[in-house]
């Protein structure tokens, strides 16, 4: 199917650093989701975040399957600079342990020796910490480079329990593929071609798995890659916009793991061809990795507070980033799934700065608004007739810090509370 390319390439660099997301609103036509931000790297630092990643992945993708790279433990190969964090796949010569943890002499997925030359070298980024439903979000720009095969994923530990937000192939320019992995006990409906027997056999096979079409060059800007994982049901994102959904329920706890690794030219490896002689490789570019945590009743109140006062003459500037027409989504690739119109809001905010950014994507109603108050009730600012794009709200010093912002259509609303030191 064909996926929106909403954002603009001469737009979409890595927004300003030292920002802090807040909260992130769905308004679908008969509910409000809302998610508030629990973990993720913003890559604003000189090194890799090792609080929140580690650089190894235990060898698993030399141990159980054919690959001509080999995953430098130590990170090399990922670069910071200008907020952004780039995965460099390289042609080079390195003699090194396929799996660290394994003897030189011990096999591997291939049949071959542990310790080897390998032709290519990459990173393999895992985060620390595992997760269990949720909303993850990467912003990235793809590579470029036959073989080249970035990712975005989240995997459970044992073979096949992973969920693919995102797989790339450097000669796709305009395409990026989605898939749920989940045999045996770890998920609900995972289909079989006899059913239940065919479980209990052992037998696995499922039906998803598809091959998405953008309406522009992956390769040439930032653009968002979401997952929502829920009990029941796994939908796949682009920009906002809903390209899958499949309804099943995965269970158990996964990492997040980014990847820029090097597909195989052999008869039945995925994602082949790899590269030849000629081929040279672009760098997977990362602007920011997010997960966010759906709120539940009875959890705290929706807002951040810090300091005290009220704020007295203040000036609101507003500029918007980008706006566009909704794109047009052609049947290509795969169902869609069950889609239903939302209409969503993301908080970032800059303290420091006095900033309070809004993100606007989804169908916008025409009863959307966006209202800025003081924390007495006094409207600073009203906007209507809303676009999709970055709304930045910058405010002059002032007596007071705190603003309260607050997103909503006819039916619903949300507010946070934003200190503005």
């Amino acid at each position: 199917m064909r996926c929106p390319l909403l954002f603009p390439p001469l737009v979409l660099a890595s927004i300003a650093t030292a920002q802090q997301p807040g909260h992130w609103w769905w308004f679908y036509s008969d509910s409000l989701q809302q998610y508030h931000y629990e973990t993720g790297d913003e890559f604003n630092g000189r090194a890799l975040d090792r609080k929140f990643w580690m650089t190894s992945g235990e060898g698993r993708r030399n141990h159980h399957g054919k690959h001509m790279l080999e995953y430098n433990s130590d990170g090399k190969n990922a670069l910071l600079g200008d907020g952004t964090l780039r995965i460099q796949l390289r042609r080079e010569e390195v003699t090194a342990r396929g799996v660290e943890y394994e003897a030189d002499t011990a096999r591997l997925g291939d049949g071959g020796p542990n310790l080897r030359t390998w032709n290519y070298t990459s990173t393999l980024l895992v985060s620390n910490q595992h997760f269990q439903y949720g909303v993850f979000e990467a912003r990235i720009k793809l590579p470029t480079g036959k073989g080249a095969w970035p990712s975005f994923w989240l995997y459970g530990g044992n073979p096949n329990e992973e969920i693919d937000i995102l797989e790339g192939k450097g000669e796709r320019l305009d395409q990026f593929h989605v898939d749920v992995h989940c045999p045996g006990d770890a998920c609900d409906n995972y289909r079989n071609p006899i059913g239940a027997f065919g479980r209990w056999l052992g037998i696995n096979w499922k039906g998803f798995g598809h091959w998405k079409t953008a309406n522009g060059d992956l390769t040439a800007a930032f653009n968002d890659y979401v997952g929502e994982w829920t009990p029941g049901a796994l939908r796949f994102y682009l920009n906002g916009e809903q390209c899958a959904e499949w309804n099943g329920g995965l269970h158990v706890p996964e990492r997040l793991i980014l990847q820029n690794a090097l597909a195989n030219t052999c008869k039945g490896c995925p994602f082949g061809p790899g590269p030849d002689d000629t081929t040279t490789f672009g760098e997977m570019v990362v602007d920011h990795v997010r997960v966010w945590k759906l709120m539940h009743p009875g959890d705290p109140a929706l807002t951040i507070i810090s300091g005290d006062g009220v704020p007295r003459d203040l000036t609101v500037e507003v500029s918007m980033r980008y706006a566009e027409a909704p794109a047009t989504l052609e049947p290509k690739g795969g169902k869609r799934g069950k889609v239903r119109d939302v209409f969503r809001v993301k908080t970032l905010h800059d303290g420091a700065k006095r900033i309070v950014i809004l993100e606007v994507t989804g169908e916008i109603p025409k009863e959307a608004y966006i209202d800025l108050q003081d924390p007495e009730g006094a409207t600073l600012l009203k906007r209507r007739t809303l676009q999709r794009g970055i709304y930045t709200f910058t405010f002059a010093p002032g007596a007071g810090n705190i603003v309260d912002v607050l997103v909503g259509d006819r039916e619903r609303s949300a507010v946070e509370r934003v200190v503005l030191n």
